[in-house]
């Protein structure tokens, strides 16, 4: 099995991304190559140097976001004959026996195309998630061993991806940049096959909405906002995006007691304006 690793970095050094240092850990990593695609806008995180063979660097200061990260790395496989792709963000901490599990479940499921771990955070399962109405919700409970996407779909960190697969279906969807970048791509996943496997191992992720910081906060909106106006294409699609987006707006706004996030959702939303 040729697996490639594709790690999207930002605004972080390489030794302290919690998916690249988990991943080294374990004894296959060796085996594999690491293609860490760095989105990073502050200066002394960009230009990664790193002494090992097996990694490849790919710079984006521009940030063009994780599903052109993603789609980069694929085309990079392809190229260079991987049969498999690992994606991660950069703050999900991998078991060390991860790349093992990983590697005796393709081998013992060739029927399947796509491999997912338990993901966590704070304890609670956060993918495979619940999905309904367009908005994903965590589950309580997940089944090991294969699964079907009737009312599930997945978060990006953590899933393998037959790269021949990944091919046929087109990839990620790079308008889709970031917020529901896995859910756009799961749409057409889904197209060609409803069903993936789920292997006996939890990873710790750490989610990037959970944040105290109003700047911090007011920028993820917007950002968000940004990359989920180009996920809608049906008008349930259209209606739900808008409602659940708004829903966020009169949270942040509510918990900082500042009418700047409303103001955002109906420049980047309603009006389909950016404003800085």
């Amino acid at each position: 099995m040729k697996l490639l690793i594709a790690i999207v970095v930002f605004n972080r050094r390489l030794t302290d991304c919690d998916s690249y240092m988990s991943l080294m850990k374990c004894k296959e990593s060796g085996n594999c190559i690491f293609y860490i695609y760095n989105n990073s806008t502050i200066p002394e995180f960009q230009n990664i140097e790193c002494p090992l063979d097996n990694v490849v660097i790919n710079e984006d200061s521009s940030n063009s976001g994780v599903s052109r990260a993603f789609n980069t790395a694929a085309f990079y496989g392809i190229k260079n004959d991987f049969e498999w792709i690992l994606l991660a963000d950069q703050d999900s901490k991998f078991p060390d026996s991860y790349l093992n599990s990983l590697k005796l479940a393709i081998q013992s499921n060739a029927d399947f195309n796509l491999f997912v771990p338990i993901l966590e955070s704070g304890g609670n399962v956060v993918s495979p998630c619940n999905f309904f109405l367009h908005r994903g919700s965590r589950r309580r409970n997940i089944s090991i061993g294969p699964s079907n996407f009737n009312g599930l779909s997945l978060l990006n960190s953590g899933m393998c991806i037959s790269l021949s697969y990944m091919k046929r279906c087109g990839g990620f969807e790079e308008r889709v940049f970031l917020d529901y970048s896995d859910f756009a791509f799961i749409r057409n996943y889904r197209k060609f096959s409803n069903t993936f496997f789920v292997i006996n191992e939890k990873v710790e992720h750490d989610l990037s909405s959970e944040v105290n910081n109003f700047d911090r906060e007011l920028m993820r909106y917007r950002m968000f906002c940004r990359s989920v106006m180009n996920y809608p294409k049906t008008f349930s699609e259209y209606f739900f995006i808008r409602i659940w987006s708004l829903t966020r707006c009169l949270k942040l706004s509510f918990k900082y007691r500042k009418l700047v996030f409303l103001s955002v959702f109906c420049n980047e939303l309603i009006k389909g304006k950016q404003v800085a």
